[in-house]
């Protein structure tokens, strides 16, 4: 017993989807809705993001050595250690009152700074080439106007 397929013309197709209309468009208006409820109820997320430049010394190189990438991102990991520590962020997150819900939840500060560490990124910048010494700091919150703050006091503890 051998079936023999006929190719299908672009009519036989459109009639075949003409048919089967609503097998169509109601899985894609239900996936659609979906998908928009989900967007919906996202909760709004702000970047902030800083760049310091680290100007080389005017003092001949054999006084004081020459900054490298290399040099620059062994001293920003040691200084992202202090700024980073619980003892640096703790008083942020008082003074801005930042992850208030979590707070009045009652978790732990631990926890907490651990979520502000993620949202905190610190990177040497090597998009500029006429920058070859500089870094970004940048901040992810939940308010434009306290990541921005945020922002800020994390970029001056860097140039502190």
């Amino acid at each position: 017993m051998s079936t023999e397929f006929r190719p299908r013309k672009l009519g036989e197709y459109g009639r075949i989807a003409l048919k089967r209309k609503w097998m169509i468009i109601l899985p894609t208006l239900a996936i659609g809705l979906a998908i928009g409820y989900v967007v919906f109820r996202l909760p709004d997320i702000y970047e902030s993001t800083t760049l310091i430049v680290v100007k080389s010394s005017t003092l001949p190189n054999s006084v004081v050595p020459m900054i490298t990438e290399e040099t620059l991102s062994r001293e920003l990991a040691s200084i992202s250690a202090v700024v980073t520590s619980r003892s640096s962020l703790e008083p942020l997150i008082e003074k801005y009152d930042l992850y208030k819900e979590e707070r009045a939840r009652g978790e732990a500060m631990e926890v907490i700074i651990d979520q502000m560490l993620k949202g905190i990124t610190v990177k040497v910048n090597t998009s500029r080439n006429d920058i070859t010494n500089a870094f970004n700091i940048s901040y992810r919150g939940r308010n434009p106007q306290t990541t921005k703050a945020v922002a800020g006091e994390l970029a001056s503890k860097y140039v502190d």
